[in-house]
């Protein structure tokens, strides 16, 4: 399989201020290094932050959440809900379990497009409209649970071999011979917020506070008492 130059980037991982600089070549030609680089639609940053992701994200989802405002706006409730489920939040969680992180204006910003779904699906557009009491009434958990049980559920996926990913390589089972901790994994040490963010720290630390009852249930049964679990 041959690579064309003119579609690749090269870019550097790195969290020093001055990193060193080097040009790549491939097939004779200088690849154009870059910062961020899309890549299976995730916008990765060279810093190794999610806020190019994030804005992208946001922008992308708000533009179909004005689409659906425009065309569905005189239809009941329950077709503007399904509007939003269908066509606006699986942009706003796509591969959310790699992107998720706890900056808090990252999460603001992805929140503000479920506040303004609520605003579309219950027709309230008042200053004085409360966003949460609507939330409430409609039952949406927050996007950030969502992406919480994301994370878990594909940690689940791994530990029982329904992903391409070796779970030996990552888990380590706490060892201790009890019941309570049978299902439990040892916490992965981090020097760096960034690193501690990233899938297998945050999955691990969630994945830990479940009941062991919940662990041990099959994939359709674990996704359903998951989603009635708050993790956050």
């Amino acid at each position: 399989m041959e690579f064309n130059p003119c579609k690749c980037e090269a870019i550097t991982f790195t969290r020093k201020i001055r990193p060193v600089k080097a040009k790549y070549n491939l097939q004779g030609t200088t690849l154009e290094t870059v910062t961020s680089a899309k890549y299976l639609g995730v916008h990765i940053s060279s810093k190794l932050t999610w806020n190019e992701h994030t804005d992208t994200t946001r922008k992308k989802a708000s533009q179909t959440l004005n689409f659906a405002r425009r065309n569905f706006s005189s239809c009941p409730t329950h077709i503007c809900e399904q509007c939003y489920k269908t066509l606006v939040r699986p942009q706003l969680e796509y591969a959310s379990s790699v992107w998720d992180n706890s900056v808090k204006r990252n999460i603001n910003k992805v929140e503000s497009v479920q506040r303004n779904a609520a605003r579309f699906t219950c027709r309230g557009y008042r200053r004085t409209s409360s966003v949460s009491a609507m939330l409430q009434k409609l039952q949406w958990d927050s996007l950030q649970q969502r992406r919480a049980r994301s994370r878990v559920l594909m940690l689940y996926r791994i530990r029982n071999g329904l992903v391409a990913i070796p779970a030996a390589a990552y888990l380590e089972p706490v060892p201790v011979c009890t019941r309570r901790f049978e299902t439990r994994y040892v916490q992965i040490q981090c020097n760096t917020g960034t690193y501690s963010q990233t899938f297998f720290p945050s999955a691990i630390r969630l994945w830990n506070t479940l009941p062991v009852d919940i662990c041990q249930l099959s994939p359709d049964s674990f996704k359903t008492q998951l989603n009635s679990f708050r993790l956050i």
